[in-house]
This record gives C-alpha cells, structure tokens and sequence, in this order.
C-alpha cells in the first residue's frame, strides 16, 4: 500500500501567491486611480467655463435695453389703435375698476363635467352643475 503524503501541494491562494497579488493589484489601482479622476476633473473644469461664457452673456442681455429695429407699419398702427382704444375710455369714464367684495358678489365654483368653472349660483345650476 501506497502513502500520501499528509501535505498537500500549493495552491495559488496560499499566502505568498495571494500577497503577490494583493500587491500588484494595489500596484495598478495606485497608477490608475489618479489617471481615471483626470477626465472627470476636465469635464468638471469645462462645464464650469461654458456656465461662466452662458451667464456672462446672459447678463449682457440683460443689461443692454432691447434694440428696437425699424418696426413695420402695420404694427405701428396695431400700437396706436390699442393705445387710442385705452385713451377713450379714461376719456369717457367707462374703464371698469372693481372694489374688494364687488367682483366675488354670488361668483361660485362650479363643476361642470369634470372641469371646475366660476360664475354665478343661478349660471351653474343652469348648465347642470354642482356648486360649491
């Protein structure tokens, strides 16, 4: 009968082999690492110049009045039309202003097939919807 021997033959996760590999792996990962967190420092470098070029130009916008080109006839005439209709109710006293309590006077909230409406009480039940 044959004997075996009572040791067994090395494996490659015994000690030496795997603080070998420990090693080289911490090896790598210490070269890379700061090589892989370059391209996310250059886009965060360049992301922040474009919001300064953006906001830069945004604020000259903003500061600058707007420039009027040559407006069109048509729409001069739109202006004074607007601007006389506005001028003859001053003139006449028709320009409706309302008081506190004057415009909500009988004024409800009415459901009126699924949509939520404002009139008046008497309005809504006439439509044949609820209100509230």
């Amino acid at each position: 009968m044959a004997t075996r021997p009572l040791q067994r033959a090395a494996r490659s996760a015994d000690a030496i082999g795997m603080k070998r590999r420990v090693l080289t792996i911490a090896c790598v990962l210490l070269l890379v690492a700061p090589l892989a967190g370059c391209w996310v420092l250059d886009e965060l470098d360049n992301g922040s110049k474009l919001m300064d070029d953006h906001a830069s130009t945004h604020s000259k916008k903003m500061d600058e009045p707007e420039k009027k080109e040559g407006s069109s006839p048509a729409t001069a005439a739109k202006k004074d039309a607007v601007n006389a209709y506005f001028k003859g109710e001053e003139e006449d006293g028709t320009i409706k202003t309302f008081t506190p309590g004057s415009v909500s006077e009988g004024i409800v909230s009415c459901k009126l097939a699924g949509s939520l409406q404002f009139m008046k009480r008497e309005e809504c039940a006439a439509r044949g919807g609820r209100a509230k």
